[in-house]
């Protein structure tokens, strides 16, 4: 809390965060930057930044996994070809939404090996393919990466 802020506001920030949300948007339309709960307004514009990156890596990471099923996991494939062809669809869709800001788009280009080796690891861990199956990296080049987001 700062010498600013009053107390009232920092105490509903913990007690009720959808009320301070709406206080903090009513001082800040009319302009009333004294009384706004600054260290806690700082800390949420953080957290919303930090927050649209994880889901990015998450979305990636879930694409590049359904991916590499479908590719390596040839037990399985006739039987879930459909759903895992259904659910990449959906997680492009999602991650082409996401990715509409060039922050968020590059975001994604440079976490890619990362959520490569994040999707690889799962599928390891799950037993759903062995290690020596899948590349240590990925086979993609910049062009299909382009493709898958």
């Amino acid at each position: 809390m700062t010498a600013q802020t009053p107390p009232s506001l920092s105490v509903l920030y913990e007690e009720d965060f959808v009320l301070w949300t709406e206080k903090t948007a009513e001082l800040l339309k009319r302009k009333e930057f004294d009384r706004v709960d600054w260290e806690n307004l700082i800390e949420e514009v953080e957290w919303m930044g930090k927050s649209e990156r994880q889901a990015v890596e998450s979305l990636l990471t879930q694409l590049l996994i359904h991916l590499l099923k479908l590719s390596y996991w040839a037990a399985e494939r006739e039987r879930n070809a459909r759903h895992w062809l259904g659910e990449i669809a959906t997680f492009r869709v999602q991650l082409k939404k996401k990715m509409k800001t060039p922050t968020l788009k590059n975001h994604a280009i440079n976490s890619f090996g990362e959520a490569y080796s994040d999707a690889r690891q799962t599928l390891i861990d799950g037993r759903i393919v062995d290690k020596n199956t899948i590349p240590l990296e990925s086979i993609l080049d910049l062009l299909q990466k382009s493709f898958v987001i």
